[in-house]
């Protein structure tokens, strides 16, 4: 296939598309209306507002809340760094600089954990959950067909896990699986059309991706093979632009992060400290702060330098700890991995994530989560089968949830909030097979 050609049954989509263009999109307003007034009741019937100061807010988002705090207060993007009696408030760039930015704008009009400005963040979150709703009908739209589409958005307008994100905790996790989705439906356009604007609003999207969680980095070369796979030379060019584009989003704090540490690293500071909470002689896949463990598995002159060390220093060691930890035990390791891998799929909610209702119906939350995640990967699996049986599109979204997840699988594993980014690519493929299931048997009865 050469770089200007149109894979097969893609101009019959084509055409659908610009039949239907001007049309008013029904099920996207109406899956929208249903996503957001299911958020904004769960908010207000729940009070998931109120949250406990306790702590320093750790349940609405201990890290998020206190840079965007210092962000209003003038204090620049800095935190306290938390390391056994150290508490000292400095320049930090343990998070990626766009969520917590969004918030601190929110507190600088509003004051810092206010009521107003909890409940202005959360209607954004809970905003940038209907789009998300929007965004999975699209793609699965684009993928397979008008009726998986409805059902995927529905499906992820009803989801416990989607609504709980988006109301109780403040994080920038609702809005990145936003982004991430519409970013799947702009790839999978660009691949198609090849038009040099969809390749700059998806580096733009990759860039801002990057700024919100880093760990998706190891998606992108995926995009690239993917991408020169399609379209040749064509795609070729494409990653060329989208790559610019992305660099050019992340610059300025990659700048800052050089200015203000006098070291070059990827966007966060804090992978050995994410490393060496998975992989210490008291790790078990769950996380634990460091804080508590360190004293206990550390010598004596280590702890003297962490008292000492600033945040990126302070990484660096925990990063050395980590990796002599995994080369001395390596069959530890990969049990730990293999617990991890196991974990990010299966792993219920947390405590801290569910909505605040009473214990009995919180048992029964619990269990129908349980059989929901067991069911979703059971259909999903099954959509997956027959979308590759049958000649969809699911190179892009099979990448994804491929290479999302390795940065837990090498760390730790204690949150559904970690894995919901995926969900919307496994509801997808679950209402595929569950329509096409449907459809099947529809036409067998009527013959």
């Amino acid at each position: 296939m050469d770089g200007t050609s149109t894979p097969k049954g893609e101009k019959a989509k084509t055409r659908r598309g610009e039949a239907t263009h001007s049309e008013v999109p029904w099920p996207a307003l109406t899956i929208l209306a249903l996503a957001i007034f299911v958020r904004f009741a769960a908010m207000v019937c729940l009070s998931t507002y109120d949250f406990d100061p306790s702590d320093n807010y750790w349940e609405a988002g201990y890290e998020t809340g206190r840079i965007a705090w210092h962000l209003a207060e003038g204090r620049g993007f800095s935190m306290e760094t938390r390391m056994i009696t150290s508490r000292e408030v400095k320049p930090t760039a343990w998070l990626a600089p766009l969520y917590p930015s969004v918030v601190a704008t929110v507190f600088r009009l509003t004051g810092s954990f206010t009521r107003t400005s909890i409940v202005i963040i959360l209607l954004f979150q809970i905003l940038m959950s209907g789009l998300c709703t929007v965004g999975v009908y699209y793609l699965c739209r684009e993928l397979f067909s008008e009726s998986a589409g409805v059902l995927a958005g529905v499906l992820l307008a009803m989801s416990p896990s989607s609504v709980s994100l988006s109301v109780r905790l403040i994080w920038g996790t609702t809005l990145f699986t936003t982004l991430l989705v519409f970013l799947l439906l702009i790839l999978l356009r660009l691949a198609r059309q090849g038009r040099p604007t969809l390749g700059v609003t998806a580096g733009i999207l990759i860039g801002a991706l990057l700024l919100l969680e880093p760990a998706i980095a190891l998606f992108f070369p995926c995009i690239a093979l993917w991408l020169v796979a399609r379209r040749g030379r064509a795609g070729l060019r494409a990653v060329c632009l989208v790559t610019v584009t992305a660099l050019l989003t992340i610059a300025p704090w990659s700048l800052r992060n050089y200015l203000m540490f006098d070291r070059v690293f990827f966007l966060k500071s804090n992978v050995g400290h994410e490393l060496f909470i998975g992989n210490n002689p008291l790790a078990d896949g769950f996380y634990h702060r460091v804080s508590g463990t360190v004293g206990r598995v550390l010598d004596a002159p280590t702890l003297a330098r962490l008292e000492t060390a600033d945040e990126i220093e302070i990484s660096r060691i925990l990063g050395r700890a980590a990796t002599d930890y995994i080369r001395r035990n390596p069959s530890i390791f990969v049990k730990l991995t293999i617990r991890r891998i196991y974990w990010f799929w299966c792993l219920g909610v947390a405590n801290w994530e569910r909505l605040p209702v009473g214990g009995s119906t919180q048992r029964l939350v619990g269990c129908v989560a349980s059989f929901a995640q067991a069911s979703l990967l059971v259909l999903a699996g099954v959509g997956l089968f027959l979308g590759w049986r049958y000649g969809a599109e699911t190179g892009l979204p099979v990448c994804l949830l491929l290479s999302y997840p390795i940065p837990y699988y090498l760390t730790h594993v204690d949150t559904s909030r970690y894995r919901f980014p995926v969900i919307p690519i496994l509801l997808i493929f679950a209402s595929y097979g569950v329509s096409r299931t449907i459809r099947k048997l529809s036409k067998r009865c009527a013959t």
